[in-house]
This record gives structure tokens, sequence and C-alpha cells, in this order.
């Protein structure tokens, strides 16, 4: 059985290698942990959100079961989808 811890750090590895800067954040909670990935897509090697990196995020994010939302300074927050 996979963690979703495991499963963010997959995913993390798949979105550097596409070129995007990633930050995970574990935070501890009893004995499980609260977990959240941020990526900074102004400084996707790609160019931005205006050269195809939302359509690339997209891809990655929904196949591996994870969600995300864009804020205005172009920060994307990816949590596990429902």
């Amino acid at each position: 059985m996979t963690t979703n811890i495991e499963r963010f750090q997959k995913l993390q590895v798949e979105l550097v290698r596409a070129g995007f800067e990633t930050v995970l954040y574990a935070e501890p909670n009893g004995d499980k942990a609260i977990l959240s990935m941020q990526v900074d897509l102004a400084r996707h090697k790609g160019g931005g959100a205006e050269n195809g990196s939302i359509e690339q995020l997209d891809a990655l994010t929904s196949g591996h079961g994870f969600a995300y939302t864009v804020g205005k300074d172009s920060h994307a927050a990816i949590t596990l989808a429902d």
C-alpha cells in the first residue's frame, strides 16, 4: 500500500522532471501528517502559464489523483483530490 507522502513524493519527482519548481510541506498532526505542495508556475522552465504549463500541470496532477488551485501569485497549491 502506498502512503500519501509517497504519492506526493512521486508526483514531485514527475513535476521536477517536467521543469516545475516545487516545495513539499509535511506538518505533523498527531500520528498523521498534513501534506501539501506548492508549484511556482512563473518559474516553470517551459515559460509560465501562458505557454502551456497549466495544461501540463493539469495532466500530471489529475493523472496521479491530485487537484490544484492557482493563486494570483502564479503559485499552484496541490492537494489530494477527493
